[in-house]
């Protein structure tokens, strides 16, 4: 069965030193700031020998508070949803919907960052980086070891999130580059509501 590591559940370092720069009012600006976000992102999954062992790509949509959406495109066509309430994973290929509770966890992943409106110091240690490849970096760690990842490092330009490289617990790297950004307009209104199609497997409770 094939595994998408998605931001919100994986989590080396790739830039260790500290540096003082403009990374965390970039972090904090676009955290107390985003309503609303689309854009195309490129994820790549990277073994700790550094072997690329997946690449995909899709659309992501964000709304606050609590709701978002990736669409994966083909061959790994999956689509991963939070509605504020359940986290909804349908599986295109294995014709399988899987629907979750939402729980605190949650807040201990790197969905706070995009979709949570809560304290990221209360969440985080957060440690700004030295500036790398024209972006602005800092590295936000878990305070509580219930999260699937490590660390986190987040790259901005111009005050727009660009690149996530998260850790997990196995030395993996998941690289998440983010282009075509569009902040704070209005998203389409069906964007969060999902109805199984006909015929597939659904674990768990859609109603």
């Amino acid at each position: 069965m094939k595994k998408i590591f998605i931001v919100l559940f994986v989590g080396a370092t790739l830039f260790p030193l500290a540096w003082a720069g403009e990374a965390r009012d970039q972090l904090n600006a676009f955290h107390q700031q985003m309503q609303t976000l689309q854009a195309h992102f490129e994820q790549q999954l990277v073994s700790d020998k550094g072997e690329i062992r997946q690449q995909v790509s899709g659309t992501v949509y964000i709304q606050r508070p609590g709701q978002f959406r990736w669409d994966y495109d083909p061959p790994y066509e999956q689509m991963i949803m939070a509605d504020r309430h359940r986290l909804i994973i349908y599986d295109v290929d294995l014709e399988q919907v899987t629907v979750k509770k939402m729980d605190d966890a949650l807040g201990q992943t790197p969905a706070v960052i995009l979709s949570g409106d809560g304290d990221l110091e209360e969440s985080f240690f957060i440690v700004e980086l030295e500036p790398k490849q024209g972006l602005q970096w800092v590295e936000l760690k878990p305070r509580s070891k219930e999260g699937n990842f490590i660390s986190m490092q987040l790259g901005f330009v111009d005050g727009e999130l660009s690149v996530m490289a998260l850790e997990d617990g196995f030395g993996q790297l998941t690289i998440i580059t983010l282009s075509q950004v569009v902040r704070n307009r209005p998203l389409p209104a069906d964007v969060f509501e999902f109805a199984a199609p006909e015929g597939v497997d659904v674990v768990g409770d859609l109603d």
